[in-house]
């Protein structure tokens, strides 16, 4: 597909004639870049261009959420306030962040802990930000709002969560019931706890009986390659008809849709160099699967949209669609989530309490990895494991553990130089994820701000810290 263009044309009557669901992606995607931005701008902006639905760039006033370190997410309120549409946005992983990073390791997939514990302070900020922006002495503007959430990578899975939370909130309190339409994009997605799709279907279900009926529409974008949307339990709305929520994917092609296991050609016996060759397509199908950049963003001077990749387009409006979309989504390796419980509890203390460390020592180590992560979690986190259990049947094309996900620090502490070896080896992830983000603010600040912010992606400081993986990667 090319740029559409004519002699006269503005940007946004350019960008209008794409379909209606290159729009939505090229505007949840832009979303999620802006995610990234926000995260390593200093200070942020109080104001910015935002791309629409509708193809064209207003103004919007940002609203960080005041969260755990590690965690950033922001809300937009468009200046003019007869637009209507509030927007929601999570950054993904920061690679030289370990508390970002810690994220990730959670459980029960990627945002799992730290949402429940931000919960209450999110969405006291959003009904904070809705009636101030929309509130006047003259009169009451806040009715018949549009909610839009966007994120990729952990930003999806914190959209994912945030948008059951929202449903909860919406059925059972006043808060939110001036937004009448919530639209969910998450961008190369884990997967949400276990048994979060049946509540969110539940959640769904209780605006009707309540007496608020609410439009949805849930985009999901994918990039056939991609091991991080196999892990994780659950993807909400998968199952759901139609009639509740309109459901969207779409499939980019790079070419990577199986492209590791194609070493694994068995020709004259297992052979360690087919391994070898396995590992480096592995490492380059991850490399070109997951970035946040896949997608569709303005990515000229113009900020006009560009399709780039071949893409398959599914809705469960079309039933022709809809089990190819429920397979899609629910592909999940989870009894190799479940394997790897123990390594991820292990690197999740490594990074989350590295800071408090100042002296190492094995005894106290594993005193405080008890006290800290199976203490205080592991009794409810079996309970819950036990009563939701499920399996769900996948190749051997799909094995991706969570715990194998790049693990960088971003300061040295006498307990992380025990335990340096773990992160070196993935220090060219982490280059790599520096790699995207910054893509992504370029993209950004091409057609947002006259006068760029600073933008800190803490390269200088990552480069003095990694260790290059072997040259052969």
């Amino acid at each position: 597909m090319t740029t559409m263009s004519g002699p006269s044309s503005t940007i946004e009557e350019i960008n209008a004639r794409y379909p209606l669901h290159i729009r939505r992606f090229a505007s949840g995607q832009y979303l999620s870049s802006l995610a990234y931005y926000l995260a390593a701008t200093d200070p942020v902006p109080d104001a910015i261009k935002v791309l629409r639905e509708d193809g064209s760039f207003r103004d919007y006033i940002v609203k960080p959420f005041p969260l755990k370190k590690g965690m950033y997410g922001y809300i937009l309120l468009p200046k003019d306030k007869s637009l209507k549409d509030v927007k929601v946005i999570f950054r993904g992983t920061d690679f030289a962040d370990p508390k970002s990073i810690a994220i990730n390791l959670e459980m029960w997939g990627p945002g799992s802990t730290s949402f429940a514990t931000e919960e209450k302070k999110i969405f006291h900020k959003l009904k904070q930000a809705l009636h101030e922006h929309y509130h006047t002495d003259e009169n009451e503007t806040f009715d018949d709002l549009t909610l839009e959430v966007s994120g990729h990578s952990q930003g999806a899975a914190l959209t994912q969560l945030f948008t059951n939370a929202f449903l909860k909130h919406r059925a059972n309190d006043s808060n939110f019931d001036q937004i009448k339409n919530l639209k969910m994009t998450a961008l190369n997605s884990p997967g949400v706890p276990s048994g979060l799709e049946k509540n969110a279907a539940e959640n769904v279900r209780k605006q009707s009986t309540v007496k608020k009926p609410l439009k949805i529409v849930a985009n999901y974008g994918m990039v056939g390659g991609d091991s991080v949307q196999v892990t994780g339990f659950d993807m909400i709305f998968s199952t759901l008809p139609h009639e509740l929520v309109e459901l969207n994917l779409l499939k980019v092609d790079k070419g990577l849709e199986g492209h590791w296991l194609k070493a694994f050609e068995l020709e004259d016996g297992l052979q360690i160099r087919e391994l070898w060759e396995m590992g480096l397509k592995f490492h380059a199908s991850l490399h070109g699967a997951h970035s946040n950049v896949n997608f569709y963003a303005p990515i000229d001077a113009n900020g006009k949209i560009c399709v780039n990749s071949k893409y398959q387009y599914f809705t469960n409006t079309n039933k022709n669609d809809r089990k190819a979309m429920a397979k899609e989504l629910n592909s999940k390796i989870v009894y190799t989530q479940h394997a790897f419980i123990f390594v991820k509890m292990f690197l999740y203390y490594l990074l989350e309490y590295k800071e408090s460390m100042s002296e190492f020592s094995p005894l106290g180590f594993v005193k405080n990895l008890f006290w800290h992560t199976v203490g205080n979690s592991l009794s409810e986190k079996l309970k819950r494991w036990f009563s939701s259990y499920r399996t769900t049947q996948a190749s051997a094309a799909e094995i991706a553990p969570v715990s194998t996900q790049p693990q960088i620090p971003a300061q040295d502490t006498p307990a992380m130089s025990q335990s340096s070896g773990i992160f070196n080896f993935f220090s060219r992830f982490a280059k790599e994820n520096i790699r995207m983000q910054k893509q992504c603010c370029d993209k950004i600040e091409k057609v947002t701000l006259s006068n760029p912010k600073q933008v800190n992606l803490g390269k200088e400081e990552f480069s003095k810290r990694a260790v290059c993986m072997p040259k052969a990667f």
